[in-house]
């Protein structure tokens, strides 16, 4: 991104926001507190719970606002160990396309067993092919996109 880039300072300023830096994280664990969201497809409001991110910045201000914020023990747990142990962070989102759209099988499945209409072992199968099945296909078209992309890369520089 910062090869092309006309402003390759303010690249490097987003891209450290959206990945590393404090201000970031403090942005994104606060805001994803607020459980209300909209689907970025269809425009349905939805309930969101626990809303969070596993930060892949582990400076004490992040780690106290962690400390402090909705999130599962396990998750927790695996956040304030990720430096004693080989680990992988990172967004999803930002590294597979319509990331969220891919996982809405798995947001419907989770209200029908919070709802008691249903239970995780009756929809796991059913929902390990959608969102495989959901991965593919978007995969498949971003992959399309990006050929075409490159082919073009050096002309459009």
């Amino acid at each position: 991104m910062m090869s092309t880039a006309r402003y390759p300072e303010a690249a490097y300023a987003f891209l450290r926001y959206i990945t590393i830096s404090t201000d970031g994280w403090l942005s994104r664990m606060y805001r994803d507190q607020n459980p209300v969201r909209i689907d970025e497809v269809t425009g349905e409001t939805y309930m969101a719970t626990p809303g969070f991110q596993v930060p892949t910045n582990t400076g004490p201000i992040v780690q106290a606002a962690f400390r402090d914020i909705d999130v599962l023990e396990g998750f927790r747990y695996q956040y304030e160990n990720m430096n004693n142990v080989r680990t992988w962070s990172g967004d999803p989102q930002k590294i597979i396309p319509n990331w969220w759209y891919i996982l809405q099988p798995f947001r419907d499945a989770r209200d029908r067993i919070w709802d008691g209409e249903t239970n995780p072992h009756a929809v796991a199968a059913e929902l390990d092919q959608l969102v495989n099945a959901n991965l593919e296909y978007h995969m498949s078209a971003f992959q399309e996109i990006m050929v075409r992309v490159q082919a073009d890369f050096e002309a459009n520089r």
